[in-house]
């Protein structure tokens, strides 16, 4: 599904990973909890919007670059 593709999954979800364990590791909190999952869930979405707007704002000057 190539609208799925301007979320960049990948990269989103490795910051979902990174804030996970950097919260579980700064509070010393349990590997999981409610708190934790909607932080990673937070941050997995917001990097997936902030792929998405970068990819609309970038389209005129991605279209001049040769592939």
């Amino acid at each position: 599904m190539p609208f799925l593709e301007l979320t960049r999954p990948a990269n989103s979800l490795m910051a979902a990973i990174a804030a996970w364990l950097g919260y579980s590791l700064a509070l010393n909190a349990p590997a999981f909890d409610a708190t934790i999952a909607l932080i990673a869930t937070a941050t997995f979405l917001v990097s997936a919007g902030g792929q998405a707007v970068n990819d609309y704002f970038d389209r005129d000057v991605d279209a001049l670059r040769k592939r």
